[in-house]
């Protein structure tokens, strides 16, 4: 029986397809984890090597990057800006969950539930602590930034953590309704 690898991971294209890499060797295994940072995806070239073999990709062209190992560093947890926890939650809890999202409340922490689409076709669905106090300024700025930053730390259902690259979201709702920005579109999604 093999023995299960200190650090798995696994790099979600843009093609849709994913390529996967351990490492079993924890001290390596630490010193890979120093070069995922929320820059990672704005990398001209990011290099993957074994013994026999380097894998190069473009830093553009990865959608996203899951790391799986026990216990996951605190460090990735903690690469949000602005003091978000993100956590990924099926979409049968995401839409029990719209059902009873509370309002956004001036200046208090709130819950937000997020459904994303990425370039290559895949879901999920989030749930948002924003632990900060936030006003109506701050709400129009969470939807004029959702794409601004380079990534999105996400712990998955599984346990494991995926860093997201924003470049290649194609769209993102946002419950309950944040304060919308002048210029945005009134009109209810169906579909």
């Amino acid at each position: 029986m093999a023995s299960k690898p200190f650090l798995e991971l696994e790099l979600h294209l843009t093609n849709g397809s994913t390529h996967r890499f351990v490492q079993n060797d924890p001290e390596q295994a630490r010193d890979l984890l120093q070069h995922i940072h929320l820059n990672i995806f704005t990398q001209p070239t990011v290099i993957i090597y074994g013994q026999d073999r380097v894998a190069a990709y473009p830093g553009n062209k990865i959608t996203g990057i899951t790391v799986r190992m026990d216990p996951i560093p605190e460090s990735l947890l903690q690469l949000n800006p602005n003091a978000t926890n993100i956590r990924e939650i099926t979409e049968d809890d995401y839409r029990a969950k719209l059902l009873d999202a509370p309002k956004c409340v001036q200046a208090k922490p709130f819950l937000m539930l997020n459904e994303v689409e990425m370039c290559c076709g895949h879901r999920f669905w989030l749930e948002v602590d924003i632990v900060t106090e936030v006003g109506s300024v701050q709400e129009r700025k969470i939807l004029y930034n959702a794409f601004s930053w380079p990534s999105a730390v996400c712990q998955n259902l599984d346990g494991s953590v995926t860093i997201w690259n924003r470049a290649q979201m194609v769209s993102c709702s946002f419950a309950p309704k944040p304060d919308v920005p002048m210029g945005g579109w009134a009109a209810e999604l169906v579909g």
